[in-house]
């Protein structure tokens, strides 16, 4: 059973005027996908109009995060992103390795050392030609060390490459990456999001996510399992990357309205 305020009857909402997920999919069709990844807009003034059309979509088929849009505002964080993004996957998947199990500040520092210790450029040939141990004296432990040289044997032989992983559907990049070690399912669904802009991916694993699905979807609950957070994230289809960065804003959200509830 899943919790009353995530489905409403389909004719009820066509009584309502809201559109269906298989509407909100034809409307989205115009954008650029491939094998199911679908791309980020590259023109900062094309991805403004974008989110806004994405956001539109969103409040249209789900009651609920429409108000947690209208309140907490568009998902600038998450699109400035992938407008800066610099397009180095292997360098985004080393940061991701070095910062697992630590605090940001923690992750940065060991970051950096490293980076120093490859003469200020972190490349797939500088981590296989960095002896394990020296990695180690940069405050990686020897797991992640062993990690990071997987990582670079497969960039160096060419079985990763930022082409293939940007032209790879969200199923083939989470194929390929699951072969590294120390990446798993949740890792490679962070790289998909916020390195290669992929708008319809859903951390089923991620605690806060489920969290705030829980926190706005079903009331009483603490935390919603996957299966749940999967069928509350229907009704953002295409567009499940930006219904989970709002599960992430769920406290922002609820301060905000308590906030102007006092007021």
């Amino acid at each position: 059973l899943f919790c009353c305020s995530c489905a409403m009857p389909r004719s009820i909402r066509k009584a309502l005027g809201v559109r269906t997920v298989k509407a909100a999919k034809a409307a989205a069709s115009s954008s650029r996908t491939k094998g199911g990844i679908r791309l980020r807009q590259n023109s900062p003034s094309a991805s403004s109009t974008h989110v806004n059309t994405v956001l539109k979509q969103l409040s249209d088929e789900d009651e609920v995060l429409s108000d947690v849009i209208k309140v907490v505002g568009p998902p600038t964080s998450l699109t400035s992103r992938w407008t800066d993004q610099a397009g180095d996957a292997f360098l985004s998947l080393v940061k991701s390795i070095t910062s697992q199990q630590l605090s940001g500040k923690a992750a940065a520092t060991i970051f950096s050392r490293v980076e120093a210790g490859c003469n200020g450029r972190i490349t797939p040939l500088s981590i296989i030609n960095t002896d394990k141990e020296v990695l180690r004296s940069m405050g990686l432990s020897y797991r992640k060390a062993e990690y990071l040289k997987d990582l670079a044997g497969k960039f160096q032989s060419g079985e990763l490459t930022d082409q293939k992983l940007r032209s790879s559907s969200t199923e083939e990049v989470m194929a390929s990456l699951l072969k590294v070690k120390g990446l798993g399912e949740w890792s490679v669904h962070m790289f998909q999001i916020f390195h290669l802009g992929c708008e319809n991916v859903l951390p089923v694993g991620d605690l806060a996510v489920k969290k705030g699905a829980a926190a706005l979807y079903c009331k009483g609950k603490k935390i919603v399992t996957p299966k749940e957070l999967e069928h509350i994230a229907n009704k953002w289809d295409p567009y499940k990357s930006y219904g989970s960065w709002y599960m992430w804003q769920a406290n922002k959200y609820l301060e905000l309205k308590r906030s102007s509830e006092d007021t």
